[in-house]
């Protein structure tokens, strides 16, 4: 199927709006950007949740396996 002319599409698009020859669609050349001025209060808050749940299970990690290395734990089936 072959593409539309653009002579096809104001014609067709007179069908839904009232398009005037003289008056073209004007289209606006400025340009917005977007600038963030919110702040994220939450997420820091669940970003230091995250790091202290974090380091509590690593330096739980680090001690079982220092009392399991030096045989101050001892669990069956499992050697070090």
């Amino acid at each position: 199927m072959a593409r539309k002319t653009l002579k096809q599409k104001k014609l067709s698009d007179t069908r839904y709006f009232h398009y005037d020859e003289k008056s073209e669609l004007e289209i606006p050349q400025t340009v917005s950007v977007f600038a963030p001025t919110a702040t994220y209060n939450y997420l820091i808050s669940d970003l230091r949740k995250t790091a202290l749940v974090t380091a509590f299970i690593l330096a739980a990690q680090i001690i079982l396996f220092s009392l399991l290395r030096n045989h101050l734990i001892i669990l069956p089936g499992l050697n070090y």
